[in-house]
C-alpha cells in the first residue's frame, strides 16, 4: 500500500473535524443574534403595553380636576 501523505493524527483530525467546528461557531453566532433580537422584541412589546396603559390610566393627578 502506497503512502500518499503523512502527518500527525492531530492534523488528520483537524482536517476532518473542521466543518463541524465551523458549523458550531456559526450556530453560536446565530444563537447570540437571535437572543439579541428576542431581547429587542420583548422590550418593544413591554414599551407598547406600558404606553397603552399610561394613556388609559392617565398618570396625571390633576386630570380629574380639569375634566370637571
Amino acid at each position: 500500500m502506497a503512502v500518499f501523505e503523512s502527518g500527525t493524527m492531530r492534523d488528520v483530525l483537524g482536517v476532518i473535524l473542521f466543518p463541524f467546528g465551523m458549523a458550531a461557531a456559526l450556530g453560536s453566532v446565530l444563537g447570540l443574534f437571535t437572543l439579541g433580537l428576542d431581547g429587542v422584541g420583548l422590550y418593544g412589546v413591554a414599551a407598547f403595553t406600558l404606553a397603552g396603559r399610561r394613556r388609559a390610566v392617565r398618570l396625571d393627578p390633576m386630570a380629574a380636576l380639569r375634566d370637571e
